[in-house]
């Protein structure tokens, strides 16, 4: 700049030098080169504008996403060496300049970068073929590559699910491409790796293992005699359902039979099964007498079996009493009835007889008696009209209910036959 000053006498003028100074812009073009899985070298290109003062540093900031750590490096040149990355380990670089005056804002990385050596020697991902109350096996395939040095063993490798801290379990030599995985916790779940090694070290991580929760799987087949009534009684014409909570490993399989052993799949228009991992219910519709049985529910596996018996006892009204009704003793006034006891009680006692009588001309059922004790058969009908003629009619009953009614087959007309 030239400064002029000017007045009446005269003009002088004189040079002067102005320097503006700042934090220098970001640094340039980022990259990441020479990856290996404990080690990589970062690059870059000095900022368009140093500040006016000349950049004296430049701060690297290393960020591990797997477990989400970060830490910074301090470079006075444009490239550096990040050492002791996590083997497996995803990273995020960026890169800042410093002057006299400040920091320039960071310049990111593109992608994210796989701590790995190049050569390549990962293991196939392991698989889990058997597992048990505290222990799981797992396979894998070889690895494609040696890197150069033949692979001396194989270590495995778990982690419980929820932690990020991979814990050494064993190692085999390289001809066994499998393991067994003791001393887990039964409930957890847990995931694998393996890892190659030789004479240059530790090679690539394979990837992990799905996930698999520890738990049995030789239990022998059970079931919870909890959760059933050991007895169900149920009025005929009803659905009735039984059901049984089972339990085993491998899952156990399920068959419900009558206590003769005869499958219920025998009548299927009254019969369905439905059954789930660990339920089993059998349902009965519009039940009939007959289906008063006790029913047995049977589940096993390799390791075992189990049964349970259920009691179900169906009632109904009785049926009517048997054979015909006998009339008997015919007088003026009064006759003998007799009759036989039904074959079906419903599956209750018989409490009592119901006995009527409709006298011809009248066409109107009246009772003769309500209660006719059920140990007896016979009962005599008196204060009947001379020369009428009645039919008459027996009907059981029990808690139930009443039976459909016997009648006689012909009126009888109530006279004296001896005069």
């Amino acid at each position: 700049y030239e400064l002029r000053l000017t007045n009446n006498s005269g003009e002088v003028s004189a040079e002067v030098s102005i320097k503006v100074i700042s934090a220098p812009s970001s640094p340039r073009q980022l990259a990441v080169r020479d990856i290996f899985k404990e080690k990589c070298r970062l690059r870059w290109e000095e900022p368009d504008d140093d500040g006016g003062v000349g950049i004296e540093k430049y701060i690297i900031e290393v960020h591990d996403v797997t477990d989400n750590k970060k830490r910074t490096i301090t470079e006075s040149s444009k490239q550096c060496i990040v050492n002791n990355l996590a083997p497996g380990h995803l990273y995020k670089f960026k890169v800042k300049a410093v002057n006299a005056e400040g920091e320039s804002d960071w310049l990111l990385g593109e992608d994210e970068t796989l701590a790995k050596d190049p050569w390549g020697v990962q293991p196939g991902t392991p698989v889990v073929i058997d597992f048990d109350k505290d222990r799981a096996e797992i396979q894998w395939t070889a690895s494609k590559k040696d890197g150069g040095s033949p692979i001396l063993k194989y270590v495995i490798e778990k982690r419980q699910i929820g932690s990020t801290e991979w814990q050494t379990v064993g190692m085999v030599p390289p001809e066994e491409l499998c393991a067994i995985v003791p001393d887990l916790l039964e409930g957890e779940r847990y995931e694998f790796r393996v890892v190659s090694v030789n004479k240059a070290g530790r090679g690539e991580y394979s990837d992990p293992s799905e996930p698999v929760t520890i738990k049995a799987t030789k239990i022998a087949a059970k079931i919870d005699h909890t959760s059933y009534e050991s007895s169900l009684k149920v009025k005929a014409g009803h659905d009735f359902h039984l059901e049984i909570l089972y339990y085993g490993q491998p899952v156990p399989i399920v068959e419900w039979t009558s206590s003769q052993g005869d499958p219920l799949i025998d009548d299927p228009d009254h019969f369905t099964v439905r059954t789930s991992q660990n339920c089993s219910m059998l349902s009965c519709k519009e039940c009939k007498r007959n289906h008063s049985l006790k029913y047995v529910a049977t589940v096993r596996n390799m390791h075992g079996s189990d049964s349970a018996t259920i009691d179900v006892h169906v009632v109904d009204t009785p049926g009517k009493p048997t054979g015909s009704l006998q009339l008997s003793n015919i007088r003026k006034s009064s006759v003998v009835l007799k009759w036989e006891h039904p074959v079906n009680t419903g599956g209750k006692p018989i409490t009592n007889y119901v006995v009527e009588k409709r006298q011809m001309d009248l066409g109107v059922w009246d009772q003769v008696s309500h209660f006719v004790p059920a140990t007896t058969c016979e009962l005599k009908v008196d204060k009947l009209q001379s020369g009428e003629a009645y039919l008459f009619r027996i009907a059981a009953e029990n808690e139930e209910g009443r039976s459909e009614y016997l009648v006689c087959d012909e009126p009888v007309v109530v006279e004296n036959k001896f005069g």
